[in-house]
């Protein structure tokens, strides 16, 4: 498949635009909607084809699309498209296997409306593609990396690896966390890896999942089930997001399809029935990469590569789509003043809303993971009491439902009801 949207030669094989996204996954995808939507000149540069990136069994992931996630989607007129792949989360109940103590999250308590969705990964590129097609000021070039970036005259430019040039006044890099465009900035980071495995697959089930995601914990890593729209032959469907110590997780791969799906239902239990592996088993491993910075010179980082969190709390997206609307607000706003979109000023205030906006989160997230990794008895306790306050208290309870379902903390407008 060619790219959704032509890119004209010069004859100086050098193109001048406004901005520039590196990296067509969910972020440079939607990043790249989100411009369009004003008319904002901007090239998307990918490393692959995109007939690579539009292959479904290329990732058999699912996001978890928070409530504000969703609305900046619904205003950049792609929602619609993701809609009929889209199940709602009305409840989350999260706890410990080996204690009685559940912290239930019911929507009920927080107006009615869904805490989440989830979609899949594939539904949610061919939706942000689809969308690009009507996008005249962006353009793509695939099957490109960027293989040296600089600052000349007031403007950025990159070199890639088919020859061309491409100068804008604002880069944004949405590569993961390996970034190699961060690398060629000069942007440093610090990486932790977890010494586990994530284990993604979908199961199909005998009994409806009713709407709701389940989180338990293991010493050797969490398990969750997230709950999907059943399947065209109208069968029940979750997502199996399993994180294991590595070690573990090389055992559990090795084991043929029935032997997993007894380990599976070993470890979700028996509310949904039985269940049966639909899928492939995707395998990933999992690290905390937190950038020592968040921007260069004419240059944002944006999503993963500025910080890739733990699975665990389903906000890893979520709050890479904020750094989208972040990115998006600071452009519009100083091109809509006539003024420079990558400028000190610009650049400054991208970097400082976003990182410290994301600091808690990734505390959060690899404080919760080492927590619930930790065996020992006064710590399995104590962390057991605080689910139990938890559950107990409801203003806290509706405290952290806002913030899973990213309403709150200072969200840039594209993202406000």
């Amino acid at each position: 498949m060619s790219a959704p949207i032509s890119a004209p030669e010069t004859a100086d094989d050098v193109a001048e635009t406004d901005v520039l996204i590196v990296g067509a996954g969910l972020t440079g995808l939607t990043l790249a909607c989100a411009l369009g939507n004003s008319k904002i000149r901007a090239i998307l540069v990918e490393r692959r084809a995109f007939s690579e990136i539009l292959e479904p069994k290329a990732d058999g992931r699912v996001t978890a699309v928070a409530r504000s996630t969703q609305t900046m989607l619904d205003r950049l007129n792609v929602w619609r498209s993701m809609a009929p792949d889209a199940q709602r989360i009305d409840d989350i109940v999260v706890g410990e296997t080996s204690w009685p103590s559940n912290v239930h999250y019911d929507h009920r308590d927080v107006g009615g409306e869904p805490l989440g969705w989830i979609v899949p990964n594939a539904m949610m590129r061919a939706a942000l593609v689809a969308r690009l097609r009507a996008c005249p000021s962006i353009q793509v070039r695939e099957s490109a990396a960027v293989t040296e970036l600089g600052v000349d005259g007031g403007k950025a430019y990159v070199h890639l690896s088919n020859g061309k040039t491409i100068r804008s006044s604002v880069i944004a890099v949405c590569e993961g966390k390996s970034s190699a465009t961060r690398e060629l900035a000069g942007i440093g980071v610090t990486h932790w890896d977890y010494k586990q495995d994530g284990i993604v697959c979908t199961f199909v089930h005998e009994r409806p999942h009713l709407n709701r995601a389940f989180e338990r914990f293991y010493s050797d890593g969490p398990i969750a089930t997230l709950p999907m729209t059943d399947d065209d032959d109208g069968r029940h469907r979750t997502s199996i997001v399993w994180a294991l110590d590595r070690g573990r997780a090389k055992a559990i791969a090795a084991l043929d399809d029935d032997q997993f799906e007894v380990e599976v239902m070993d470890r979700v239990g028996l509310h949904l029935g039985r269940m049966h592996l639909a899928s492939r088993r995707w395998h990933y491993p999992l690290s905390l990469v937190w950038s020592k910075a968040y921007a260069a010179p004419r240059l944002m980082l944006v999503g993963d590569c500025a910080r890739g969190i733990h699975p665990l709390a389903g906000q890893g997206w979520n709050v890479g789509a904020r750094d989208v609307a972040a990115a998006a607000e600071v452009i519009l706003d100083r091109m809509s003043l006539g003024l420079d979109p990558g400028d000190e000023m610009a650049i400054e205030r991208y970097e400082r809303w976003r990182r410290f906006d994301s600091l808690a989160l990734v505390g959060i997230t690899d404080g919760l993971n080492r927590l619930f990794n930790n065996d020992i008895l006064p710590v399995k306790l104590a962390r057991n009491l605080g689910l139990a306050a938890v559950q107990r208290t409801k203003p806290l309870k509706q405290l952290f439902v806002r913030h899973a379902m990213g309403l709150a903390g200072d969200l840039p407008d594209l993202m406000r009801s």
